[in-house]
């Protein structure tokens, strides 16, 4: 047996036990989740609370000034891409009615 089919070998045995540690460590975690005690659960919650408040204070929120300026921009941008969507429909309508009159 070559060098590179020892390396293999060892590679898919470890690949093995490690999807099979994984699988009863994920099992084991499912299990722990439906026993936990109500208590546990509530604080877990206000757990996330605190965190998710203390998230929000570190958003850079805009200034009024940029605010406004990128609003601006999407509404310019949808009207642009609505003039847009709406000549190629009034073209590709025109060219099937033309389409149908040769047709008919």
């Amino acid at each position: 047996m070559s060098k590179k089919e020892e390396k293999d070998d060892k590679l898919e045995a470890t690949d093995n036990v490690s999807a099979d540690a994984l699988d009863e460590n994920l099992q084991n975690v499912a299990y722990e989740t439906v026993d936990e005690p109500e208590e546990k659960r509530q604080n877990a919650f206000f757990r996330f609370l605190k965190d998710f408040n203390l998230e929000v204070k570190k958003i850079i929120w805009p200034s009024k000034k940029e605010l406004v300026r990128k609003t601006l921009i999407v509404i310019v941008n949808c009207c642009l891409f609505g003039a847009f969507i709406f000549a190629v429909d009034a073209v590709v309508g025109y060219a099937m009615n033309l389409i149908a009159a040769y047709l008919a």
